[in-house]
């Protein structure tokens, strides 16, 4: 259930809008590969079925991050936990891939979804009072 009273800071709300966009650019990606995977399969089947997995990954990943940002503009607790096991995956494909960009900002994102004003849990805990 979304909290009524909790102020989804704007810096979530960013994150939010950015895996939704990329959630939805990895689906596109991932079923890209996929067809090109079933192409290369008819002339090197290692390749493809390399391919194939691998848009199978992308795809996934994907679907978890377009999740994610819908899960986090609307407030819902199992979003903040969703987001870092996807985020967590990110960083692990990234350390597995070598990309450091992707590496810096999978930290980033887990550093900043760990701090208290982040969490959608119980309203008292995370009410943002104005002064």
């Amino acid at each position: 259930m979304a909290q009524e009273d909790y102020n989804r800071p704007i810096l979530l709300t960013i994150i939010a809008i950015l895996s939704i966009l990329f959630g939805i650019l990895m689906i596109l990606g991932g079923i890209l590969m996929l067809v090109g995977g079933a192409l290369i399969s008819t002339e090197v089947l290692e390749a493809g079925l390399f391919v194939g997995a691998g848009s199978a990954v992308v795809l996934i990943m994907g679907i978890l991050f377009t999740v994610v940002g819908f899960g986090l503009m609307s407030g819902k607790s199992w979003a903040w936990w969703l987001s870092i096991i996807v985020m967590v995956l990110s960083l692990i494909l990234s350390l597995l891939s070598l990309s450091i960009l992707s590496i810096i900002v999978a930290v980033l994102i887990l550093i900043y979804l760990t701090r208290p004003n982040t969490k959608v849990g119980s309203a008292s805990d995370h009410r943002i009072e104005s002064r």
